[in-house]
Order: structure tokens, then sequence, then C-alpha cells
């Protein structure tokens, strides 16, 4: 087994050669990080981004966060809703319709059926149907074929305006260019998928004659005789675990796990990528961050197939990790047999059916991470020093699948025109005409009450709602998820 483990690893080793600022395969499989991803100026821009969005006022504290989470951008709030959301018949870039244009473009549609479950190559997890009424807004970027640099191809990323909010975007160009080195070798990976390096079948353990299994028929006439029976049939399958499990796994060694595929390549490629600025903040009184839910990101609508975090500012925090688990299926037994089921799998009657895959450290700023769209969660964590504030800042960036045709999905920024009213007040009041009986000469307030009127474009009292509705319908899901695939009984059957 040691010599299996030490192969794997120098190839692990030989794959990261090549690999830009110390990008490397975390212990948990199928994640990926890297500390040297990020320059010193890409990093102090990351920060003055951060500060102009916390500049907005008033702060905005992520729903049921106790006033610990606060999000500077954020996908739900001014999301997509079916009978809100304006929709353009194609889809339209940067460089083929007018900011304006495209601001007042679209017509409402009904909403459309929920979707299938998902059988995309990058989609770790089938997920039932969802009314998918509330999405995220994907963007879409171009990757230059030779130099990587990335640009952004839609009109607008959702919450930033292009304009006012302009050196936002190159931010968040630079920072998904740096990222993508981690998006290529964990979709790579993820195709590959977790290897089977030790399989067992605990029923079908050899026979030892030296020791017989016991029979009931010498125990039926003692005293006791069913529990004095259960007692050594017991020990007599103990022994013969401990004797096998060494011998299994040498047996199992030479199994080396499949070669990986070759690498995904981004270079050259359209991507859709939905992004996120959030920050958690403790101070004395609240001194301690209690950790996420299980969740794994978006709807299959929204195929997001990989997850991206910037680790940009940790102040004053111990303790943080992100958790990784999967669910696992059945396991094959013969009747009655605990003991291997315990021993091998580590399943007792009425445990949940789920593995934990391990967790990676996130108290480091400058980290990337990167992996497939699974089962995580945010260990809890706390203030390294409790008389003193501390934080913890992220940029995430989901990567929808790339595999997928760039018109395929017909809600993203593309198709979408953006929903905030007073992006539209402030583009009529720059544009029309002032004087007269032009609506420029309006006042402010009659300007912004008209565009309030209106049904199709949102104010932030209504964004708020909307993105509790979302909220609403995926925490169910999650809920149902969790119950249904990642924490289903384990059931020993006695028959």
């Amino acid at each position: 087994m040691l010599a299996a483990a030490i192969s794997e690893l120098r190839a692990d080793a030989a794959r990261c050669a090549d690999m830009p600022g110390g990008a490397m395969p975390s212990g948990v499989e199928l994640v990926w990080l890297a500390d040297g991803l990020v320059s010193p100026a890409l990093a102090a821009d990351v920060v003055g981004m951060a500060a102009a969005l916390e500049a907005r006022s008033p702060p905005d504290w992520h729903p049921g966060s106790d006033g610990r989470v606060r999000d500077l951008l954020h996908p739900s709030l001014y999301c997509y809703v079916a009978t809100v959301s304006r929709r353009r018949p194609t889809a339209a870039m940067r460089a083929d319709v007018s900011w304006g244009d495209f601001l007042t473009s679209g017509a409402v549609e009904p909403p459309s059926a929920p979707s299938s479950p998902s059988s995309r190559p990058y989609t770790m997890y089938r997920c039932k149907a969802l009314s998918e009424t509330h999405l995220w807004l994907a963007s879409s970027f171009g990757v230059d074929p030779d130099t990587a640099v990335v640009e952004t191809l839609s009109h607008y990323i959702n919450g930033l305006h292009p304009v006012d909010e302009a050196p936002a975007y190159g931010v968040i160009e630079r920072l998904l260019a740096a990222m993508l080195p981690l998006f290529e070798a964990v979709l790579t990976d993820t195709q590959r998928g977790l290897p089977h390096r030790y399989p067992v079948t605990p029923w079908s353990f050899p026979e030892t004659p030296d020791e017989p299994e016991p029979v009931y028929s010498d125990f039926e006439e003692e005293d006791a005789g069913d529990d004095r029976f259960e007692t050594a049939l017991e020990a007599w399958r103990r022994r013969r675990i401990a004797n096998l499990l060494p011998a299994l796994l040498d047996e199992q060694a030479a199994t080396a796990p499949p070669p990986h595929p070759p690498r995904i390549r981004l270079a050259g490629r359209r991507l859709r990528a939905i992004i996120k600025v959030a920050r958690i903040e403790l101070t004395p009184d609240r001194p301690t961050y209690p950790g996420g839910t299980w969740h794994m990101e978006g709807v299959p609508a929204e195929a997001i197939a990989a997850t991206g975090i910037y680790y940009y500012e940790i102040d004053n925090i111990e303790g943080s990790r992100l958790a990784f688990r999967t669910a696992v299926d059945n396991p094959e037994y013969e009747q009655g047999d605990d003991t291997s089921v315990r021993v091998l799998y580590g399943l007792v009657d009425g445990a949940s059916l789920n593995q934990p895959l391990g967790s990676v450290a996130t108290d480091t700023a400058g980290r990337m991470l990167a992996f497939p769209n699974m089962l995580h969660r945010v260990s809890p964590f706390r203030l390294a020093d409790p008389t003193r504030p501390g934080r913890r800042s992220i940029v995430a960036i989901f990567l929808v699948d790339p595999t997928l045709a760039a018109d395929s999905a017909a809600v993203t920024a593309d198709t979408v025109p953006p929903h905030q009213a007073e992006w539209l007040a402030a583009e009529l009041a720059s544009t029309l005409p002032a004087g007269g009986n032009h609506i420029g000469a309006l006042p402010t307030e009659l300007l912004d009450g008209i565009v309030a009127a209106t049904e199709d474009w949102m104010s932030p009292v209504d964004a708020r709602r909307h993105r509790e509705a979302l909220m609403a319908m995926r925490s169910a899901r999650a809920v149902t998820d969790n119950e249904e695939l990642f924490e289903a009984e384990f059931s020993l059957c006695e028959h």
C-alpha cells in the first residue's frame, strides 16, 4: 500500500512541475490550491475593488447570517426572475449592441419548465428537477488563445455597473486569468473521477480450515447458548478481518488509479462565470462563526462545473477550513455482517450514507482554491485574539460547464438585460437631451418615480425580496438533497 501511495504522489509531483504559482493537489481529492498565483499588484487591486464595493450604502448583510456575513457582490441580488425579467431572443455582446440599447431591450416571457436532473460531464451528482424561476446570471469572458488574457464579453457582470464600476471589471478579468490553471486541473481530474483504489468484497474472504466458522448446533444445548454463539461468531469475524485487512491492501496495492486524461486547456475559449465577493466579520461580541451548511452551488440550469475561491484577506482568524464530503452507495455485505461493514467502510447501522473527504486550510491570505461542484461547507472558526475584530474575505468565481455551447443557456447576462431601476434612470438622465419637454429636464425625483413604476425593473427593495425567494427555494432544495442523497440512512438489513 505504501509503495502505491508513493508512486501516485510522484505522478502528482510530475504533473505539478509545469504548474505556475505553486499550484498543487490539496489533501482532498479533486481539490487544487495555490498560494502564489496572484501577484502583489493584483492582490492590492482586489483589496481596492473590495473597498469600493464596501463603500456602497447601506451595508448588505447576508440574510440569516446574524450580522456575520457581508455581501459585497452577490449573484442572488438582482437575479433572473421568470415573471419579471426581460429576455432577448438572442445573446448580445458588447461588440454587437450599444449599452443603452441592450439596457432597454428584451421582453418578459412566461417561465420555462423545470430542467431534468443533470447528467453533464462536470456535474458530480444528479440533482432533482427544480422550478427554475429564480436564477443567477452568468457573464461571458473571452480567453486569448496565445496570452490567456481574459476579457469581459458581456455588457455587464451582475451587480457591477459597467461604466461607474469599470475598474472592478479589469480586476475580475485578471483574477479569472490567474485562476485558469487551477480550473484546468480540476476539470481534468473531474473527467477521471474518484478512482477506486482498493475494491473490497467482505463476503468473499477465504476459508480458514484451522479455524472454521462457529456452528450454532455446537451451542444450542448449552445454557445461554444463543448468546454464547453470537459472541463466538463475532470474535471469529473480528479475527478474520484483523488478519485479512493488511493482506487485502497489499494485494490491491498493485492496482494503480487510471491515468489522468490530457490536461484541459481553457485558452482560446469563451467561458461563462458568476462572481461573488463576500466577507465574514467577527467581533468580540460575536467571536465565532458557527460554520456554513453543506451545499452544492447553483441549480442544473446554471450548470456550474467548478468553484474557484481567492482568499484576499485573513485578519485575526484561526481555524478557517473548507470541508468536503460525498454520498456513497449502500455497500454489498453478507446478511448480518456488521463487523466487516464497520471495519471496511466505517458504517454502522443507522449511519448516514456519506463519506467525509477531508478539509483544506483557508486561513492564509493569498490562497486560491478550486474544486468541482461537490458538497462542501465552511467549517466553524473563531477570532485568534478575542479582544479585537477579525475577518475573512473572498472572491468566488463559479465556472459554468465549458463544454456547453455558447448559446445553450437562455438565461445569462447576454440574454437578460440588467434589472437595476437606478441604472435605467441614470442612463435616461445622461442620454436624453435636457430642456424643453424632454424627459431629461424632469427633476430626479420624478424621473426615478417613472422608472420605479415600470414592472420589469427592480428597486433595491424588490431585489432583496426576490433574493429571499431564491434563497428559500434553494434552501429547501439543499435540505431535500441532503436528506435523500447525502444523509440517507444506512440500514443493516437483517431480513
